[in-house]
């Protein structure tokens, strides 16, 4: 299970880097390297520019593991394994799973 939370702190971060140009401290700018392609997905779509970038970067880092090593990806292709993605609500503590 791929978990995104509903209110992430380094993809809201990453899109104000990307956006503002905000300078982020510590190694957040290396998670900005991997979240940025799903902000750019995400720009794409109507809505919540947070929670589409949210979802596209679990998308994203669910395909990522499916295809991740020839054990995982094996397994993966062939319905041996599941990689499902979600967004946690951290007040629920409720899972929409999502494509």
């Amino acid at each position: 299970m791929v978990l995104g939370p509903d209110s992430c702190a380094a993809v809201n971060g990453a899109i104000s880097a990307i956006h503002d140009g905000a300078v982020l401290p510590g190694h957040i700018p290396s998670l900005l390297e991997a979240i940025g392609p799903a902000v750019g997905l995400a720009e794409e779509k109507s809505g919540n520019l947070l929670e589409n970038t949210i979802r596209e970067n679990v998308r994203m880092n669910a395909a990522t593991l499916r295809a991740s090593s020839p054990i995982l990806s094996k397994l993966a292709a062939s319905d041996e394994l599941k990689v499902a993605g979600g967004v946690y609500n951290l007040k629920t503590g409720r899972v929409e799973l999502i494509d």
